[in-house]
C-alpha cells in the first residue's frame, strides 16, 4: 500500500513525483539496444569525391555504418555477411575500380594502415577502403569485422593470422524493428495513462 502527504485536500506534488520515478516504464529503445562491436574514427575513401575523409564508424550487428561525427546520423552503412571479403591493403596498391565512381580517381594514393572491405553491388561488387590511426587499431577492426564474414579455412585471411568465426545466425532486423516499434508504443501508452492519473 501507499501512502500519500494531503495538502489542501491535493496529493503533495513531491510525493506523487517519487511515486511516477519509482514506476516510471523505462525507454524501450533502451533496453533492446545492442552495443556497438566496435567503434571509432576511421578514414574513409569517399565514393563519388575520391578523397579520403574521417568518418566515426560503428560496427553493431553486421551493420557497419559511418557518420560525419561521432553520435551524428548514418551517412552510409556496410551490411557485412559471407559474401564480404576483408583484406589488409599495402600503400603500394593499385585501387580498385569499383571504389570510386567510373572515371574517378582517387585524390591521394592509399595511405598506411589501411584494409578493404569488398561486398557484394549491384550484380557485382563495390570496395570500401578504409584507414586506422595505427596497426594496433587496424588488426583491431578487421578482426572484428572478420569475425562476421565466416570464411573458410585457407583463405587470405586466416593465413594472415586473422581468427574467423564460423557463419553466424542474424537475427530477423525487421521482425525486432517490429516489436520494438510496438514495444515503444505500448511504453508511451502506459506512461500518458500514468500522467492522467
Amino acid at each position: 500500500f501507499f501512502s500519500f502527504s494531503f495538502q489542501n485536500n491535493n496529493i503533495n506534488k513531491n510525493s506523487f513525483s517519487n511515486l511516477i520515478t519509482m514506476f516510471k516504464v523505462p525507454n524501450v529503445a533502451e533496453m533492446f539496444a545492442t552495443p556497438p562491436t566496435k567503434e571509432g574514427f576511421l578514414t574513409k575513401l569517399g565514393y563519388a569525391s575520391g578523397k579520403w575523409q574521417q568518418r566515426w564508424f560503428k560496427l553493431v550487428g553486421s551493420e557497419l555504418s559511418y557518420s560525419s561525427q561521432r553520435g551524428g546520423n548514418a551517412k552510409g552503412r556496410i551490411i557485412i555477411n559471407t559474401s564480404c571479403q576483408v583484406d589488409l591493403v599495402d600503400p603500394s596498391s593499385i585501387i580498385s575500380p569499383d571504389a570510386l565512381i567510373s572515371g574517378r580517381g582517387a585524390k591521394q594514393p592509399i595511405p598506411s594502415f589501411s584494409f578493404k572491405i569488398v561486398t557484394p553491388y549491384k550484380g557485382g561488387t563495390r570496395t570500401y577502403y578504409l584507414v586506422a590511426a595505427n596497426e594496433q587499431d587496424r588488426q583491431a577492426w578487421v578482426g572484428a569485422v572478420s569475425g562476421l564474414v565466416g570464411v573458410s579455412q585457407g583463405s587470405q585471411q586466416q593465413q594472415q593470422g586473422f581468427p574467423m568465426a564460423q557463419s553466424q545466425q542474424v537475427p530477423d532486423m525487421n521482425g525486432l524493428m517490429g516489436m520494438l516499434g510496438q514495444a515503444q508504443q505500448l511504453s508511451q501508452q502506459m506512461q500518458q495513462q500514468q500522467q492522467q492519473q
